[in-house]
């Protein structure tokens, strides 16, 4: 059974034995186009604001795509997690339209199609009938019978990428200056404009949002260029460490990993940085992450086997579950590995290279075919030269 991929516009991508897909980017692109509409934004979609919210005091509201937000009888009850039940029979682009969703990483939406099909269900009840059920479900990041966490503390990034760059637009005061040529606004409330775009930058930033300068790239949860160059740059290196990482088109998710995820008993860890850290090698130390924020069993079973023979502590582990109900809950499986320090990152990989570590992140790979894999990349210096090493499922990448 092979893979093939086209990102050529208008045509389709090939996957699983010729199952189609909806033409590459479709949803990414119709975020940018606008539609009929009343306001100065011509009726623009905001992607990234739209949707059903929980609140921690149990309260709910549903903004739409222009902003305007409702307040929503918070009063069905939800129930157990895992006890309800659907099968679904639909038309394939459907389905085609559910997968792309729950595959794109960079949207507001669930990473999983069940998340998607919830999603919506729970959006369309809230919008028709003004109510909504008592808590946020599992499958849209809430916890089993607790209030819903912040949306950094899920990972969440706040702003799509176009919100985010017009936000850091505000902020010049060239982006006015058509406007108060023409009469349109007056220069105070341009500058009240600027005070009221820094005050949102300033909310966000406090959050542990960082809003790159780089128009390609949305509200990153670190600033992971200045993470990567910080050892560097106490040494006195004069490298730009940050150089080989946007040379090769390495971005990465999780900035020295330790400290930003396993540190404190995993006390940094959130559903979105433990998604990416589940499709590493080290998945084996965050099984239980993957628990507690609901994110599905199905694909690191497979993951944890193919890695077994490179790492025989996996073999004295519990059985991987075998239902469909353990596998949802994590039945039967416990966490094989404990991360307490830097060293057991690198004894996990079978890191064995000579030179100074600087880091160990993790990342991803933005070429096609090696996206999705999360790599573990060990930033090394010796004799005055840079050297990553990127490790997933025994192989090791070397890049210099």
């Amino acid at each position: 059974m092979t893979e093939q991929t086209t990102t050529t516009a208008g045509k389709t991508d090939e996957k699983s034995e010729g199952t189609k897909t909806l033409t590459s980017n479709f949803f990414r692109d119709y975020e940018r186009t606008k539609i009929d509409g009343d306001g100065e934004d011509g009726g623009e979609y905001k992607v990234g604001h739209a949707g059903l919210y929980w609140e921690e005091d149990g309260s709910a509201h549903l903004t739409d795509n222009k902003g305007v937000t409702e307040v929503i009888n918070a009063t069905m009850e939800l129930g157990k997690s895992g006890k309800g039940k659907l099968l679904t029979l639909c038309e394939e682009g459907i389905a085609n339209a559910v997968r792309e969703l729950a595959d794109d990483e960079d949207n507001h939406l669930p990473n999983t199609k069940t998340g998607i099909v919830v999603h919506y269900v729970t959006e369309g009840i809230a919008r028709d009938f003004g109510i909504t059920f008592d808590r946020m479900p599992t499958s849209l990041g809430g916890n089993r019978g607790g209030a819903s966490k912040s949306s950094y503390e899920k990972g969440e990034r706040g702003l799509s990428k176009k919100e985010k760059n017009l936000l850091l637009e505000k902020l010049d005061m060239s982006y006015y200056q058509e406007g108060i040529a023409s009469g349109a606004i007056t220069m105070e409330q341009a500058l009240s404009s600027i005070q009221e775009a820094f005050k949102q930058k300033q909310d966000l930033e406090a959050k542990g949002y960082y809003l790159s300068p780089n128009k390609t790239e949305g509200v990153l949860l670190y600033d992971w260029k200045k993470a990567v160059s910080k050892a560097y740059e106490e040494k006195g290196s004069t490298i730009s460490a940050a150089q080989i990482y946007i040379r090769e088109k390495i971005e990465v998710v999780i900035p020295d990993v330790f400290d930003n995820y396993f540190a404190e008993n995993h006390k940094r860890a959130n559903k979105k940085n433990a998604q990416h850290v589940l499709k590493s090698s080290l998945a084996t130390a965050a099984i239980n992450d993957g628990a507690k924020y609901g994110i599905p069993y199905f694909g690191l079973a497979t993951r944890i086997t193919s890695e077994a023979t490179d790492n025989p502590r996996l073999k004295e582990r519990n059985p991987l579950p075998t239902t469909r109900a353990q596998q949802q809950e994590y039945g039967g499986t416990k966490q094989v590995d404990e991360v307490t320090c830097q060293q057991d990152i690198l004894e996990m990989i079978g890191f064995d290279k000579k030179g100074t570590v600087m880091g160990v992140h993790l990342a991803k790979i933005k070429k096609s075919g090696m996206m999705k894999p999360r790599y573990i990349v060990v930033d090394v210096l010796e004799g005055g030269k840079q050297t990553l090493y990127l490790y997933h499922q025994g192989s090791t990448l070397t890049l210099s």
